[in-house]
């Protein structure tokens, strides 16, 4: 089994490792996905949202953890790190705060003859491949609206931040339920396999 090395870019410390996904990890982590999304998009927004909004209070709690990790997984100072945080909690309740408004159902036009309805549903299994930089806010620009709007999400994080991606991983999976939101770990060629996986 390949591991990535987790090394802090400004000191060349080894901070850890992290298994690299396999081919057959990929595959796993897509059908457990498949298999999660019709509960996950029966629920109301409400709930969803609720469920979103017990992860992030927890990582407000774990903050200056998650922000040393990241800082020196990043090899950024610890000031920007924070700066991060606060920037990625603030997307985050604005998304969960304004989900019911944007993703009500709508009546555009309605006359004695017809009536324009329109209704948003979920489209499925969501591939997410992201960068190395801002590895927390990266995760909130890019799964939260597919996870409030019904969607289930399988995300492929940078291999330079293993360890942040972990941190992350670890709290989104103590308060939804089991493939809402998978991470996977890897370079380009994970990256490929998942986005074959969910054609």
């Amino acid at each position: 089994m390949s591991t990535l090395t987790s090394i802090n870019p400004s000191t060349y410390e080894v901070l850890g490792e992290v298994n690299e996904s396999s081919v057959a990890d990929v595959a796993g982590a897509v059908d457990l996905a498949r298999s999660a999304l019709g509960d996950w998009s029966a629920e109301d927004v409400d709930t969803r949202v609720g469920a979103l909004r017990a992860v992030f209070q927890d990582l407000a709690a774990l903050k200056n953890e998650y922000c040393i990790l990241q800082s020196r997984e990043m090899g950024m100072p610890i000031s920007e790190s924070l700066a991060d945080f606060d920037y990625a909690l603030e997307f985050a309740d604005w998304y969960c705060s304004n989900a019911a408004r944007l993703l009500g159902s709508q009546v555009t036009f309605e006359s004695s003859d017809e009536v324009h309805h329109v209704v948003h549903e979920p489209i499925g299994v969501v591939a997410v491949i992201i960068p190395w930089n801002s590895p927390l806010n990266n995760v909130v620009w890019t799964t939260i609206q597919s996870l409030i709007a019904g969607n289930v999400v399988v995300l492929k994080h940078s291999e330079e931040c293993p360890l942040s991606a972990r941190f992350i991983e670890k709290v989104f999976a103590k308060h939804l339920p089991a493939g809402v939101f998978i991470v996977l770990y890897g370079a380009g060629s994970v990256g490929r396999q998942l986005l074959s996986a969910c054609a």
